[in-house]
């Protein structure tokens, strides 16, 4: 095993470059090597594999997924590689894609080998989008990002022109993800991404958005401290973040040049977002505090376990309304085969429990009540248009990520509770807010308690 650092990067792209590539990596897919040049830390060769970023490996599993399924890459996606005439994209498939970058780096032309990659993350990115995981989205082009960069200095200048523009809009798309994201502990998880791409920005943008980069930085810096405080201080940080919001907002006003009405927009669009996500914390705080007052924590932890158990009946039955609205009377075979390996979890706990009470003739309980909790979240954000309506909490943008990201901070706590373990009091009654909100959304869409 033979391992490079930093300063050998640069070394080992030219040499793999000069490299036979089909006797090098023999049916090794050729994404791989030009990967290498992204690696900032350690790069690991153990015979013809290179270990690459896992985020961006997350494009290649994506289009030669288990099922091998190939996707219809989104228009948006494939429009900047239409405008440079490099590959036909009338309905082109990603796995059509993929092939066309392993025949640009079998031929050595890595930087349009380059660019069809970023398409093919952007795409990626996209269709998560719709999956209601902008994190996972930002992540991925991030990595995107830092890729394309560190081939600009590499590549002709026609071609550095091209990566120089599509990093632009890569930028664009991670703010468009940034400000459909639905908890500020996503934005918190994010830190590091979000930090990368405003550098981008510097570099990438005018110098008239330094000043509101400079602020975006210090303020996202302050929003990771508020959960290592407690609620009293977090309050008075959270307070502090909104005021920053605002005056970002002024300084951003007082941007007037030419060209800058898109970026401007963009950021103005993150900002308000921004500043929903944190009056939502703060109230959600706030009401942690009030609902405390008065209450031991084995009450309020019995009125947990029954309101984690109230949203999963309701979002049962609201699945079943809805899929079965949607695919008919044969709905469940709708999510074995869109989910094979989650229904085959169900099955098998199913099976199971039949043998366990196998003496008891009306023990019947229907597949769908061995779905886990994260399943009905996944369930109902792959399938949004059918509950978007039942689920409203103000926000129309982002009602899908505010969704998940409850879902996500309920079932932190719903599965130790589950099994008798400790849970912090603070997380508990987070998570009584966080029922009571998906419950209050459900009788306001109309969706009966049953």
């Amino acid at each position: 095993m033979l391992e490079y650092d930093l300063s050998k990067y640069l070394e080992l792209y030219l040499y793999v470059v000069g490299c036979s590539i089909a006797s090098y990596c023999y049916q090794v897919c050729l994404i791989k090597l030009c990967l290498v040049v992204y690696d900032r830390k350690n790069i690991t060769i153990s015979g013809n594999i290179i270990s690459i970023p896992e985020r961006l490996s997350q494009v290649v599993d994506f289009v030669h997924d288990e099922s091998m399924v190939l996707l219809t890459a989104p228009n948006e996606a494939l429009f900047f590689l239409h405008s440079l005439n490099i590959v036909n994209t009338n309905e082109i498939k990603f796995g059509e894609l993929l092939k066309i970058v392993e025949d640009n780096f079998e031929k050595g032309d890595f930087q349009n080998g380059a660019l069809v990659l970023g398409s093919m993350a952007s795409g990626y990115v996209l269709i998560e989008r719709e999956n209601s995981k902008p994190q996972e989205g930002i992540g991925i082009l991030v990595d995107a990002l830092l890729f394309e960069q560190n081939l600009i200095p590499l590549c002709k200048p026609e071609i550095a022109n091209a990566l120089a523009d599509q990093s632009a809009r890569l930028i664009e798309q991670i703010l468009k993800l940034f400000s459909l994201v639905g908890s500020l502990g996503t934005i918190i998880s994010l830190q590091k991404d979000i930090e990368t791409a405003l550098q981008m920005i510097e570099i990438a943008w005018s110098p008239e958005f330094r000043k509101t980069v400079f602020a975006l930085r210090d303020l996202t810096s302050l929003l990771a401290s508020v959960f290592r405080e407690d609620k009293y201080a977090q309050l008075n940080l959270l307070r502090k973040a909104l005021m920053a919001v605002s005056e970002i907002k002024n300084s951003l006003h007082t941007i007037d040049m030419t060209g800058s009405k898109r970026q401007k927009k963009l950021l103005e669009v993150v900002l308000n977002s921004l500043g929903e996500i944190i009056q939502q914390e703060f109230m959600l705080v706030a009401n942690v505090q009030y609902v405390s007052e008065g209450l031991d924590q084995e009450h309020i932890t019995r009125q947990v376990r029954k309101l984690i158990g109230q949203v999963e009946q309701r979002l049962r039955a609201l699945i079943v309304l809805k899929y079965e609205q949607r695919y008919g009377k044969e709905w469940i075979s709708q999510i074995e085969a869109v989910y094979p390996k989650m229904y085959s979890h169900w099955v098998l706990n199913h099976k199971r429990e039949q043998s366990a009470f196998k003496n008891y003739n009306d023990h019947a309980p229907d597949i769908l009540e061995f779905a886990g909790f994260d399943d009905l979240s996944e369930l109902i954000s792959s399938q949004w248009k059918l509950f978007q309506s039942c689920l409203d909490f103000g926000f129309e943008s982002r009602n899908q990520a505010i969704f998940y990201d409850k879902m996500k901070q309920i079932t932190k706590v719903r599965n130790p509770l589950a099994h008798n373990r400790i849970v912090p009091e603070n997380e508990i009654l987070r998570a009584r807010v966080l029922c009571t909100d998906i419950l209050l959304a459900l009788d306001s869409g109309g969706v009966s308690s049953m």
